[in-house]
Parts: C-alpha cells; sequence; structure tokens
C-alpha cells in the first residue's frame, strides 16, 4: 500500500495468476479487441490475462520452468505465444485462439539459459531460432517443426537482425571450458553459412569467479547491432576483460576506440544523439557508469555507484542525464552542468534495484519509477529525489512493465512477485 500521506493510486490484483514467482511480463495492446498481459513464471505456466479484468485469456503449460516468452501478432494471419524452458529442453509456439501447438525438442545440454526468437522469414518461410548454452543455435521451420539449420557454439546469448537476416550470439569469456575454445561474438547468416567473428583484445584481466570457484553471478558478456546515427550497420558489445567495442558488422573491423572499465562490464547501450555525437553508455561490477561518444573513447558524463551498477539509461531532457541503479540499493541521476561538476540527485533503496524508468510528464514534471528488493515501487521527482507516492508489495517484485495510460499524466504499470501475483496500478497525483 501507498506510504501515509501520499497520494493512493488504484490497483488491480490478481493474487493467484501463477504459483511461482513470474520470470517476466509483456504489454499486449490487442489480444482479441482488448489489452492484455503475457506472463511466464517458475511454475512451468505461460498466460495471457486481460488487463482491465485479470480474467485469463489462454494458458500454455510446460514441464517445468518457463524462462522465455514472447507475444507474435502475425503468424499467417494469426496471433501466437512463443515460449521456452530451458529445463524442459524444450520450445514450443502455441497459435491462439485455438491453441494449435508446435513443439521444438532441443536435444542440448540442460541449462537455465536459452531462448526462442520468431523470424518473420528466411529460407522462404517463417521460422523459430533458438539458441542454447553449451549446445548452439538451432533454426526450424514454424509450421512443421523441422531443423532446417544448426551452428554449434557454447552460446551466451543471441539476438535476430530483420536487416542483414542474420544473428548475432556470443560466449561468455568468462567460462574457462577449453572444448568450446570460441569466446568471441559472431554473426551467422543461415542462407549462406557465412560467419563473421568480431574479437576483443587482450585477455580476461579480472577475478570472475567467487570464493567457491562459482562463476560470479554478474559477469557475462554480450553484444546487440545498432545503425541508427551511422553509415552502416554495427556490432556493440561488451566483455569480461573490461573492454566495450564496437565494429563494422560487415568488415569485422573496430571503427571506435574501445572503451575501458576497471571491472567486468555488466551492459551496454547504444545512444545514437548526444550533445557530442553517437555515444556508448556502459556499467561494470565496479559500480562505474560511463556515456562515451564513439569518436573519442573517453566519457562526457559518468557515475559512481556504491555496489555494482545492474543497468543504466540515458535521459536526453533539457540536460542530457545518465540514469543509473545498483545491487547496493543506489540509483543516481547525474549531469553535467556549466562548470563541468556532476549535478545528482539520489533515490536510496533499502536493497538491490530491479530497474528504474524515466517518466517524462507525472503531473507535469518528470518522475523516475523504480523497483528492488525491498518489496517496494517508488515512484520520485526527478529534481529532488522527494518520492511522490511508495508502493508496498506483499512480495519481492520480479518484473515490472510499463503500460499505455487512459490519462496524458498518468502512470500506469504492471508488477509480478515473487509469489506468483501480478499487480496492475494506476496512479494520477490529484
Amino acid at each position: 500500500m501507498p506510504a501515509c500521506g501520499e497520494p493512493s493510486p488504484s490497483r488491480q490484483v490478481m493474487p493467484f495468476a501463477h504459483q511461482r514467482w513470474i520470470n517476466g511480463l509483456q504489454s499486449v495492446p490487442d489480444a482479441f479487441g482488448r489489452p492484455a498481459l503475457l506472463a511466464w513464471s517458475y511454475d512451468g505456466r505461460v498466460c495471457l490475462w486481460d488487463a482491465q479484468t485479470g480474467a485469463n485469456i489462454a494458458a500454455i503449460e510446460h514441464e517445468r520452468v518457463v524462462e522465455h516468452a514472447a507475444w507474435i501478432a502475425d503468424v499467417n494471419g494469426q496471433s501466437a505465444i512463443l515460449s521456452s524452458s530451458a529445463y524442459a529442453r524444450h520450445v514450443r509456439l502455441t497459435v491462439l485462439p485455438h491453441c494449435d501447438v508446435v513443439d521444438f525438442n532441443t536435444p542440448g545440454y540442460t541449462s537455465s539459459f536459452m531462448q526462442a526468437l520468431w523470424v518473420p522469414e528466411l529460407l522462404g518461410r517463417p521460422c523459430v531460432l533458438c539458441w542454447q548454452y553449451r549446445h548452439g543455435v538451432t533454426l526450424w521451420d514454424a509450421a512443421s517443426g523441422e531443423e532446417l539449420k544448426f551452428r554449434p557454439a557454447m552460446v551466451w546469448g543471441a539476438a535476430w537482425s530483420t536487416e542483414l537476416r542474420s544473428v548475432l550470439y556470443w560466449s561468455n569469456r568468462a567460462e574457462q571450458d577449453t572444448a568450446w575454445p570460441e569466446r568471441n561474438i559472431a554473426l551467422w547468416t543461415p542462407e549462406t553459412d557465412e560467419c563473421r567473428v568480431y574479437q576483443f583484445p587482450g585477455h580476461i584481466e579480472f577475478p570472475i569467479f567467487d570464493a567457491d570457484g562459482r562463476l560470479n553471478r554478474h559477469s557475462g558478456d554480450g553484444a546487440m547491432l545498432v545503425s541508427s546515427g551511422l553509415q552502416a550497420p554495427a556490432v556493440l558489445g561488451w566483455s569480461s576483460n573490461g573492454l566495450v567495442g564496437l565494429w563494422d558488422a560487415l568488415t569485422t573491423q573496430a571503427i571506435a576506440p574501445f572503451i575501458r572499465h576497471h571491472a567486468p562490464v555488466l551492459g551496454a547501450s547504444w545512444v545514437a544523439d548526444t550533445p557530442c555525437g553517437p555515444a556508448i553508455l556502459s556499467w561494470s561490477l565496479d559500480g562505474r557508469v560511463m556515456l562515451c561518444p564513439i569518436s573519442t573513447g573517453r566519457p562526457f558524463l559518468s557515475a559512481s555507484l556504491d555496489g555494482a551498477a545492474k543497468g543504466a539509461a540515458y535521459v536526453a531532457a533539457m540536460e542530457p542525464c545518465i540514469l543509473a541503479w545498483s545491487d547496493r540499493g543506489d540509483l543516481q541521476l547525474c549531469s553535467r552542468i556549466e562548470n563541468d561538476a556532476a549535478s545528482m540527485a539520489q533515490f536510496k533503496h533499502a536493497r538491490s534495484i530491479g530497474g528504474a524508468t524515466w517518466l517524462s510528464n507525472v503531473s507535469g514534471r518528470p518522475a523516475i519509477l523504480s523497483w528492488a528488493d525491498d518489496s517496494t515501487v517508488r515512484l520520485a521527482r526527478a529534481a529532488t529525489g522527494n518520492v511522490i507516492c511508495s508502493f508496498g508489495l506483499d512480495e519481492r517484485p520480479t518484473a515490472l512493465i510499463l503500460l499505455p495510460s487512459q490519462q496524458p499524466d498518468a502512470v500506469s504499470f504492471a508488477v509480478g512477485c515473487r509469489s506468483g501475483s501480478i499487480g496492475v496500478f494506476d496512479f494520477v497525483d490529484r
């Protein structure tokens, strides 16, 4: 419930939506003529819920935990849900409204790292693409389930590029397994079987295993394809060796100076338009967050958080800002002012922050929506950090998404919790 004296939001709760924690949520603006929520859970179920009434529209069962799911608006003129369960080594395409099912079984290594991606057209047909840790990338015919292509690799993640008709995948440089020597970023074109590789210089410089020899939960490389603000598509990648790189997607040549952190890089994003031109925003295990123009590779904006930086976002407000958050409850909004010093507003949570979002108009002024493991969702003024409203939850939030709002200055969002419940909130500061 909101803290005493704060504005009260309206709330629609589906308390028994799932039996175990929610792994993810997706807003579906039009599911058979009504707004809906797609939710997937540790209980092995994927459910489509009416966002206004909480009624169940469709339910899909997997044998074990569902790590990923996605709503697909058009599969031969019908809607569908694509879901994957890594522990069950199973991918399922469910075509609605009659729940016609196509199953794809993966014979690879059983782990919690696997995801299926929808490919609207490749090799003359709709396809399902699946990456699986310690197995590789598989391409299936979406209609028949027939395997079309397979590329073995120790994959840590992947993304599909419609523009290049290729799959970008990456391995984890922290994984010390001589059976899989390839620890790079690669772009594979299934139609030609051509594979381009993008390499970081040097070696892993930082300890990425804990005292018991287990892989640090923060470690792991990543990559994405970017093109906005550039003359040609490029690959943006980050690494456990503390480097962030940008390569021409076709030539594999580095097109910007490598950005160096003093700890493993946990994530990065592309910012096409800043006062210094295209830039890369990156964050690392030591709490350092940097926005670096690709022309120099040096920070234009930066922040230092208490704890490991879990995420960051560039805010193109009146004054360009970095919004960044950590695993110790530290949330900062940093900007440059005329004397080149950092202007900073801080928003503290008691525990690790799951995420934060910039809202440009809440009652006429910017605000920040954040959620954390202290079982709170907080809405605060961006300029001062003053709390507008604090939403106390019964359990730790595990997923949060913004929803379309009926009013221009209102805030609507859905929260999934560890208990399996889903709450839909509408807030207006009256």
